[in-house]
């Protein structure tokens, strides 16, 4: 069997491997009352506790702690970068008020196509139009398609977020959604939804159902990239801050010094 055949045959196989490891993330789950995850730091708690008592406190302050969430899960010191950005239209009104974050692995010595989660934020405002329920599904399916055609992972994963209320996303090589598109009861294609699935966004971030989530998001992003790249691709070399040292130390010489009046 040449190399390209067995690297197609290979790649078959983990796409169906993943397939059988998501069946249980790709689950509705009703909401179900709990308290908030001990294990968050005390922080992103507190920074909460705060959200909840204030009142008339500003969307953006959701932005805030969800980037903290996310760098507790996806640590920098293991190879994460979290990456929040505006969203593709952000500067049109209607699109100001939600952000996108990136948060890619770039394994060592592969750093041009990372592995990444693609997660769009929108606010607790969003609940109150079926409008905007029908772009933010929309929205986060573009993001994806436009990701996954860059990565070498049978699986890309999504988090689309209202508030605090999570609902999980894949998109897989072979362009196949999950979950799928919600079905208009009306199929007239100028008709404007009137409903919208209640089990969808019932995943609190804060909670232990949310902190889970994430973490089984990190792990199946990591088996992936062990397996297409080996394992020692999960873990830092540990001469890798050395070498990169010395890299910037090369780069910066001949650089000009800051001029100063």
């Amino acid at each position: 069997m040449s190399a390209i055949a067995q690297e197609v045959e290979d790649h078959e196989a983990l796409r169906l491997d993943m397939e059988v490891r998501l069946r249980s993330m790709r689950v509705f789950r009703p909401f179900v009352p709990s308290l908030p995850d001990r294990r968050w730091d005390v922080a992103i708690l507190r920074s909460w506790q705060s959200f909840l008592q204030i009142p008339g406190r500003v969307e953006h302050d959701y932005y805030g702690l969800i980037n903290m969430c996310l760098t507790q899960i996806f640590p920098i010191s293991d190879g994460w970068r979290v990456h929040p950005q505006a969203g593709p239209e952000f500067g049109r009104k209607e699109s100001a008020n939600w952000l996108v974050f990136d948060v890619e692995y770039a394994f060592d010595g592969i750093d041009t196509r990372p592995a990444r989660l693609v997660w769009e934020a929108k606010p607790l405002n969003t609940f109150d139009r079926v409008s905007k329920l029908g772009s933010t599904d929309i929205q986060i399916r573009e993001r994806l398609a436009d990701v996954g055609n860059t990565m070498d992972l049978p699986v890309l994963f999504g988090v689309s977020s209202i508030g605090q209320w999570l609902q999980l996303y894949t998109y897989t090589d072979t362009g196949d959604y999950w979950p799928p598109r919600p079905i208009p009861r009306n199929p007239n294609p100028n008709y404007v939804r009137d409903d919208w699935p209640n089990d969808w966004h019932t995943t609190n971030l804060f909670h232990p159902a949310g902190h889970d989530l994430l973490v089984k998001i990190r792990e199946e992003i990591l088996f992936q990239v062990g397996t297409v790249y080996g394992q020692a691709a999960t873990t830092p070399s540990p001469d890798m801050k050395d070498r990169i040292l010395e890299q910037l130390a090369e780069m910066e010489q001949g650089q000009p010094a800051p001029h100063r009046h």
